[in-house]
Order: structure tokens, then C-alpha cells, then sequence
């Protein structure tokens, strides 16, 4: 099996049918070449419900987490495919054919990490602009250029360097990166310039970006790849940056 898709969800209903949406709309691919898991936080907004009725999930858990990490961990241990997506509850796959292509570049990949661009969308699902890029390891110990919208990782790659850090409540997908990088520097990562999935603007870290970016600071303690004073310059001068665009969007909109 080539792939597992992991969707996560806590009380976000819509957000879920909007994921389950996506799943079943895909065309020609064989259920043997992936498989497609859904962890609930035990929502009580009748997420639960939609998730066991749902005919495309081959298995799911629905119990209390330690938050995202957690739950991310949880639908580690129980895959089974060679790779594995992220598809959070709201996120969606590009169009019809995404998992089709994904699942063929698969077959022909050696990469550790095969990377794809994210578009993210208004609230009608249009798309205002990508994310992901081409980048080299030095770039990534100071900002994240790795969405897991668009990050297809081999499942092994957790066994040998660990599961997500649940101490984490934003940026966990940044510090295990750079735990990676810092470890193996030689880590494939194969970037193809085109896009895998959507994603609503306003998600959690986005909403939360100075907690983010102050999390990537406490990641890059935690593995000694950075100067603290560096970091914490880096981190602040993103945090600013973020801040004036968003000022600068807001004035543009009410204008």
C-alpha cells in the first residue's frame, strides 16, 4: 500500500464533510494503493456520528487527545501505507484526479519527503495563493517551508527519528522537520511544483502565528541547530512581518 491519508478532527462538522467531500470525489484509484484513516478527539457536534457512517474510512479512533501531536501520533501507529498525508478536517484535495496523480508519483519516488504545493482558499473555496516551495535544508531551521497539506512522508521516517512531540500545541510539524534534518542532513526531499490540497486561510496556526513562530523558536532550542539569539530575532522579525501584511490586507479590503 502507497499511501495513508490521516484526517484529524475535533467539533468541526462542516469542516469533516467538507475533507469526506474531497475522499469520495476522486476517480480511478484502486482502494488497494491507500488507505484512509480518521482520528476524532471525541467531539460531541456530530462529528462522530458522520465518521461512522462514512463508507470510505477504513478505520478510525475516537477518544480524548492531548491535542494535535497526539493526534497525529494516533493515526501514525495505525497505518499501514508506505506514506503518509495529513489531510486535516476542512482540508481538501485539489480536485478529482489529486489522489490519482499523488499515488503515481509515489510509485516512481525514492524520496524520503515528497513535497507538493498547498493552495489556500477564501470561504467560496477560491483560490487567493500557493504555498510550498523548492528550498535547501539551511532555510528550514529558521521558518517552515514543509506544509503537511502538501508533505507526502515515508511512514519510516517516524520510527527511526520519533512520533510528534505532544508538548507541542502548534508548530510540531516544524520541530520534528528540523529533528529530521538535524539527524540525517542527507534526508531526500523531492519538491514537485504543482498542488496536492486546499486549505482554508485562517487555520489554527495561521490564526495563532505569533504562538507559531515563538513555537519554531522553542523547536530550534530544542535541537541546538540555532543561535537563541538568531531564533528569537528570526522568529520576531516573522511575527512582524505577518503583522503588516495583515494590517496592510485588512486596509486594502475595507478600502
Amino acid at each position: 500500500m502507497y499511501l495513508s491519508i490521516v484526517t484529524i478532527n475535533y467539533n468541526n462538522l462542516n469542516g469533516l464533510k467538507d475533507t469526506f467531500k474531497s475522499i469520495k470525489s476522486q476517480k480511478n484509484v484502486s482502494s488497494n494503493d491507500y488507505e484512509y484513516l480518521v482520528i476524532d478527539g471525541l467531539s460531541n457536534d456530530g462529528s462522530q456520528e458522520l465518521i461512522k457512517e462514512f463508507e470510505l474510512i477504513d478505520n478510525y479512533l475516537i477518544e480524548a487527545d492531548q491535542g494535535i501531536a497526539d493526534a497525529f501520533n494516533k493515526g501514525i501507529k495505525k497505518s499501514r501505507g508506505k506514506y503518509l498525508l495529513f489531510l486535516n478536517s476542512g482540508d481538501s484535495l485539489l480536485n478529482e484526479h489529486s489522489l490519482l496523480n499523488v499515488i503515481e508519483a509515489l510509485k516512481n519516488s525514492q524520496a524520503d519527503i515528497l513535497v507538493k504545493k498547498v493552495a489556500m482558499v477564501d470561504e467560496n473555496n477560491n483560490i487567493l495563493y500557493t504555498i510550498g516551495k523548492e528550498f535547501n535544508i539551511s532555510k528550514q531551521r529558521y521558518r517552515n517551508y514543509l506544509p503537511h497539506q502538501g508533505m507526502l512522508i515515508r511512514r519510516d521516517l517516524f520510527q527511526q527519528y520519533g512520533l510528534y512531540d505532544i508538548s507541542y500545541r502548534l508548530g510540531m510539524d516544524y520541530e520534528w522537520s528540523i529533528r529530521v534534518l538535524k539527524q540525517n542532513p542527507f534526508t531526500k526531499i523531492e519538491f514537485m511544483d504543482e498542488c496536492l490540497s486546499r486549505m482554508a486561510v485562517g487555520g489554527v496556526s495561521q490564526t495563532n502565528f505569533k504562538q507559531t513562530f515563538l513555537a519554531y523558536h522553542r523547536a530550534r532550542m530544542k535541537n541546538g541547530i540555532c543561535n537563541p539569539v538568531i531564533s528569537l530575532i528570526s522568529s520576531n522579525f516573522f511575527i512582524i512581518r505577518r503583522s503588516i501584511g495583515l494590517l496592510i490586507r485588512g486596509y486594502k479590503k475595507g478600502n
